[in-house]
């Protein structure tokens, strides 16, 4: 019973360090995506830095979906835009620096394309409803991979998934 305890409170250490690994990176992939604003190119600039800060802490191969959405201030779905992108295939895009790159990704759906948002204080010039400045939101769903043997001894149940949701702002072009 105590080695149960005990590689259970390690697995617990490895979930929670992979759970604040994967909200921190949704933070830095939602900012950059705000600051990106609608230029071409802020997503896959946006992935970019998901699959380096990611990797930094954690295996980016557990990442199952990306999506990137006009979001209210608490996280909610606007009007159905969004888009996904699924851990799977090959992705090429060019990313805000005008490099041209290769990611681990497939378009999956998009209906939230970045010359819709809206980066304008007063959003007149906006499009589609956008009537301010976007919030954006970003949603990793990762699935968890077992470090140690409690995944088996607890029944062989699967890698439980994970998501972290983080919205912000996007920067005002004045």
């Amino acid at each position: 019973m105590f080695l149960l305890i005990l590689i259970a409170l390690i697995e617990f250490a490895f979930a929670f360090s992979t759970l604040n690994s994967l909200n921190y990176t949704a933070r830095d992939v939602a900012l950059t995506a705000a600051e990106g604003g609608d230029r071409s190119g802020t997503d896959c600039t946006a992935l970019q830095v998901l699959e380096r800060e990611l990797g930094q802490a954690s295996n980016p191969g557990g990442v199952i979906a990306v999506e990137i959405y006009w979001s209210d201030q608490n996280g909610t779905l606007l009007s159905g835009q969004v888009n996904r992108y699924n851990r799977s295939g090959s992705l090429n895009c060019t990313g805000l620096d005008g490099v041209a790159r290769t990611l681990p990704y497939t378009a999956a759906g998009s209906t939230y394309p970045e010359s819709i948002r809206c980066n304008v204080l007063n959003g007149a010039s906006c499009v589609a409803g956008h009537t301010r400045l976007d919030t954006i939101g970003v949603r990793v769903t990762y699935a968890y991979g077992w470090k140690t043997p409690l995944g088996a001894l607890l029944g062989g149940i699967g890698s439980p998934l994970f998501a972290a949701t983080q919205q912000m702002q996007m920067e005002p072009v004045l």
